[in-house]
């Protein structure tokens, strides 16, 4: 099944500092490049504004990071459609403007998990679930997802 990762999985593959999560965010990335794994394009966006302005980490060492997931990941972006889309689960879920906007673009690219502690664990949006990586409870379904 096709998936993608909320940007809470990529600051947590980078900052060190929580070091559970950042063992286990690196191995679900590492894990994830050979499989059907997209990457969206405002999550990488999102992720550039916690490293460089949150954080204010030098671009330098931000841009090997995010080239590498570009050459293994398809990046996608949203498409014409998608404001609908957005408003739409923003009504019917009460989900801000950026977890509509990912959920949205997930499911407009056949994905049907997104992997995010953010979020509400297990809640479906039309055709896409989400599920906290993080979460002990979640291991064996996050372990279905890399096994096809």
């Amino acid at each position: 099944m096709r998936f993608t990762f909320d940007t809470n999985v990529l600051v947590y593959a980078f900052d060190r500092q929580q070091a559970g999560k950042h063992d286990h965010a690196v191995d679900l990335l590492d894990r994830s490049v050979a499989l059907d794994v997209v990457i969206l394009s405002q999550v990488i966006t999102e992720f550039l504004n916690v490293a460089l302005v949150r954080r204010s980490l030098p671009i330098s060492s931000i841009a090997p990071i995010v080239q590498g997931w570009t050459e293994v990941f398809d990046i996608v972006v949203p498409n014409s459609a998608l404001p609908h889309a957005i408003l739409d689960l923003m009504r019917r879920h009460k989900l801000s403007v950026w977890d509509a906007a990912l959920i949205a673009t997930a499911e407009a690219n056949g994905c049907g998990v997104v992997l995010s502690e953010d979020m509400g664990d297990g809640e479906r949006y039309g055709k896409v679930r989400v599920l906290n990586p993080f979460a002990e409870a979640n291991g064996r379904a996050i372990e279905q997802l890399f096994e096809g």
